[in-house]
């Protein structure tokens, strides 16, 4: 297998000092990529260009953009990467506890800031740093949903550190367009995707479940 990634990507190295999510040290594909290294060597380099170009093709064709406000450069196309990011089950289940918890914790801290403050009332968190906020609205404070979780959209960026280990880079919790984008995405890779990689579980795509904890929602993955 990795003799066929090779004759594919002669040139292809692992950056030094960084964690390369398909190749291991040695050079050869991490044991939950290879079932989609195999497809991709079936697929060759011009044809995965062909079909990353196509999916390209059908974002701009569908009108998925990115609003970049604050950088000034108003609107431009969205960036589909036609490779997936493939997590082991083992790795996932962790990112996931993670996930739920950082969640339950901004949901909890958005319930008390707009109704009894005890983390400002404590000083565990500055007053200056919440009333001076652009985002905090005072016209909502003892406005509760039904239920008991006030946050109903959480997204997490994700990253890693140079030894590969999952770090949580920035939260988001304003609008739930992430889904929007999520849902581009996988109707754009479904349309060029081959025969190849429908037999791999790893090219299977995302769908939104609910957690095991009322009122969040994760990315879990359906055939």
């Amino acid at each position: 297998m990795a003799n066929a990634i090779e004759s594919q990507t002669p040139a292809y190295e692992p950056l030094a000092g960084c964690y390369d999510e398909m190749l291991d040290r040695s050079g050869h594909p991490r044991p939950h990529w290879e079932q989609l290294t195999g497809a991709l060597a079936e697929l060759g380099i011009d044809e995965l260009h062909r079909r990353r170009d196509e999916a390209a093709r059908l974002l701009e064709q569908d009108g998925v953009v990115y609003n970049a406000y604050r950088d000034g450069r108003g609107r431009r196309g969205w960036l589909l990467d036609p490779l997936p990011t493939v997590v082991s089950s083992r790795e996932w289940a962790e990112v996931e506890a993670g996930v739920i918890e950082r969640a339950e914790l901004l949901s909890l801290i958005l319930d008390d800031l707009y109704g009894p403050r005890e983390l400002i009332r404590r000083r565990l968190l500055p007053p200056e740093l919440v009333y001076g906020h652009e985002g905090f609205l005072r016209a909502c404070v003892g406005i509760r949903l039904p239920g008991a979780h006030q946050l109903f959209s959480y997204g997490v960026d994700l990253g890693r550190d140079a030894d590969g280990t999952p770090v949580a880079i920035g939260d988001r919790t304003q609008a739930p367009s992430g889904a929007g984008y999520a849902l581009a995405n996988r109707t754009a890779i479904s349309r060029v995707r081959s025969t190849a990689s429908h037999r791999s579980s790893a090219a299977c795509g995302l769908r939104y479940r609910r957690s095991p904890r009322p009122g969040s929602t994760i990315p879990g993955s359906s055939c």
